[in-house]
């Protein structure tokens, strides 16, 4: 396993709503966004990924002379913390082409305060067994769904479905050389004359007479359902 950290710099202005202190006040600071990216395997050339790449991603999400607290989803202060959070989910999205996940992402506002943003192994684990449990509901939606319709719908319709189905099955005559038989009757290929497929009308059977032939078979099938108050700033 493989970590990767590329670090770029970025000036916004931010107020740190409800903090009481100086920090309220609308000002700016110099940001450093430092994301660690983890990756299992290098490329033919020894590269877990272009570091380049990684600062073109970083370049398109930084928040660079903009006013940060305009950003952020609604309910998120402009705190450090936040700041890394938001932008550890930009990145993410971005760099899953990249075949390398986001570890951490930490978010400077000075050289001696800082945040970071990550996602633990326990956290990493619920959301994939989440995308699973998704994927289960949705199959148990649409199998209901499908129930329902047959359910509901006219006798004649399910009659109808069952015949096509059986009439649709495939029939060999043992020594007439036939391959298939579709809905008519009809073989793909001469092999004596197969005059029709009949089928009952339940549906259940049907059944192949072949002239010249000793032997007919019957089949069927079927289909399965598919802070603080303090007046000194945060970060002095």
């Amino acid at each position: 396993m493989y970590e990767l950290i590329v670090r770029r710099h970025f000036d916004a202005a931010h107020r740190l709503m409800g903090y009481g202190g100086k920090c309220e006040n609308l000002h700016g600071h110099r940001y450093t966004a430092e994301v660690v990216l983890r990756a299992p395997r290098l490329n033919s050339i020894g590269l877990a990924v272009d570091f380049e790449h990684v600062k073109h991603i970083l370049d398109e999400v930084l928040p660079d002379h903009q006013y940060i607290n305009d950003l952020l989803p609604r309910g998120f202060n402009a705190s450090a913390e936040r700041i890394a959070e938001w932008l550890f989910e930009q990145v993410r999205e971005r760099v899953r082409p990249l075949e390398v996940e986001v570890v951490r992402m930490t978010v400077w506002e000075s050289p001696d305060c800082g945040a970071s943003y990550f996602v633990t192994a326990e956290e990493g684990e619920g959301e994939q067994l989440k995308m699973v449990l998704d994927l289960s509901h949705a199959q148990d939606r649409l199998r209901r769904e499908l129930e329902e319709r047959d359910r509901g719908a006219p006798e004649d319709e399910l009659r109808s479905r069952r015949v096509r189905a059986s009439a649709g099955s495939r029939v060999s005559a043992q020594s007439g050389g036939c391959r298939e038989v579709g809905e008519r009757g009809r073989a793909d290929a001469p092999c004596g004359n197969v005059e029709r497929a009949e089928v009952s009308e339940g549906g259940a059977a049907e059944s192949v007479s072949a002239v010249g032939s000793d032997a007919s078979q019957k089949g069927s099938t079927s289909r399965e359902a598919p802070s603080p108050s303090e007046s000194v700033g945060r970060d002095s």
